[in-house]
Parts: structure tokens; C-alpha cells; sequence
């Protein structure tokens, strides 16, 4: 015979009591996933300005494509707008006769970011 309560049970348990009261869990979850959404969007916020104010390039790829540069990226490669880096891949920003030794370098840190 199975320990477990039944799956009625278990969820009878859980169940608020009175009218009303689901209402009321409803909105209080309703209000808790608003918090939450905003915290995520403060946190979002924050690192974006972390990133597009530091002094060091940043280059964020997605899928071997670059979809976020800030403006120390966009200097370096002396591009007049960071919308001008979007969509490039690594081997774009390189000169011909430097693509395989940046492909080689780069083949190196994704195996040191496997291993660890």
C-alpha cells in the first residue's frame, strides 16, 4: 500500500479556505510576479550601464553574431555607431591575414572555458 496521500488530497491540503480566498492568493501572487518582473528589470538596467559605461570594450555574440557592443567596442573598431558592429562575427573585425591566428586563439579559450 502506497505512504503517499492521494493527488486529492495533496491538493485539498493546499487549497486556501473560505470565499474569497483564492481571490485574494491570486492577487498576492499577481503582486509578488510584479515585484519580481521589476527587480529583473532594475537588474537588467544596472548591468547595461555597467557594461556600456566601462572603459574596457565589450562584445556580447549570440550564436557567433555580435548583438550588444558599448562604446568603448565601438571606438576601437572605429565604427561611428555601435549598430554598425551588430550582426558581425569575430572573423569580420579581423583583418584576412589575421583570421586564422584569432581563430586558433579563440578555439584555445573555448577549450579553457570546457575544462573549468
Amino acid at each position: 500500500m502506497d505512504d503517499q496521500p492521494s493527488d486529492d488530497k495533496r491538493f485539498a491540503a493546499a487549497e486556501p479556505a473560505g470565499p474569497g480566498a483564492t481571490t485574494e492568493a491570486l492577487r498576492r501572487e499577481i503582486a509578488e510576479l510584479r515585484k519580481n518582473e521589476k527587480s529583473l528589470r532594475e537588474s537588467k538596467e544596472r548591468y547595461r550601464s555597467l557594461a556600456e559605461l566601462s572603459p574596457d570594450a565589450i562584445l556580447i555574440f549570440l550564436q557567433g553574431e555580435i548583438v550588444f557592443a558599448n562604446h568603448a567596442a565601438t571606438a576601437l573598431f572605429k565604427a561611428d555607431s555601435h549598430k554598425e558592429l551588430l550582426g558581425k562575427t569575430l572573423t569580420d573585425l579581423n583583418h584576412p591575414e589575421d583570421i586564422e591566428a584569432a581563430r586558433s586563439r579563440l578555439n584555445q579559450i573555448r577549450i579553457v572555458f570546457l575544462i573549468h
